[in-house]
């Protein structure tokens, strides 16, 4: 049923949809992956409403794609002749984001991208083990 919507919105020359946050976020994503099956927009979870920690009142939900293009609160859907570039913290986002490729980032190669996330991975497993072992000394009434 999205498809179908998002079809009979999209003019020929529509190819990326910029997709805008209530709280100023937005990421640009190409229409071919907002076609997929599986996207959805969410405004329930489980048979409830989205609560604002998961994104209420409306959220897309793009499996394919790296979270930070599956945007919560979204407020609203542009469509686009082009691409526009999203900035997204201080690295500048890949122009489609697909998981399965590593598409991080625009800066720089997939396999570079590897290397840098492995590389931290290590850290948070330590930090999450700290944390984990701290919280089983805490004595709760």
């Amino acid at each position: 049923m999205w498809a179908a919507f998002l079809t009979e919105l999209a003019q020929p020359d529509v190819t990326h949809v910029m997709v805008r946050a209530h709280d100023g976020y937005q990421a640009c994503v190409p229409l071919e992956e907002l076609m997929h099956t599986d996207v959805l927009l969410a405004d329930h979870m489980n048979g409830k409403p989205l609560t604002p920690a998961h994104g209420a009142p409306l959220r897309l939900i793009a499996p394919q794609l790296y979270g930070y293009k599956s945007i919560k609160h979204l407020r609203r859907l542009e469509l686009l002749p082009a691409p526009v570039a999203s900035p997204v913290g201080r690295i500048v986002s890949h122009p489609r984001g697909r998981v399965n490729p590593e598409e991080r980032s625009a800066v720089g190669a997939s396999h570079f991208w590897r290397w840098v996330y492995r590389m931290q991975v290590g850290g948070h497993l330590r930090g999450a083990r700290a944390l984990s072992e701290q919280n089983r000394r805490i004595v709760r009434p």
